[in-house]
């Protein structure tokens, strides 16, 4: 589910408060690291 939620936020479906509590932490961090490594 991690996987998903990333993808629909980086793809402006869901934004990180729509997405279920448990996960945002980990979406979040996901993301920037993942905005982090491009530059």
């Amino acid at each position: 589910m991690l996987e998903l939620y990333i993808k629909l936020v980086k793809a402006g479906k869901r934004t990180i408060d729509s997405i279920p509590e448990k996960f945002r932490d980990d979406v979040r961090a996901a993301i920037e690291a993942a905005e982090d490594a491009a530059e």
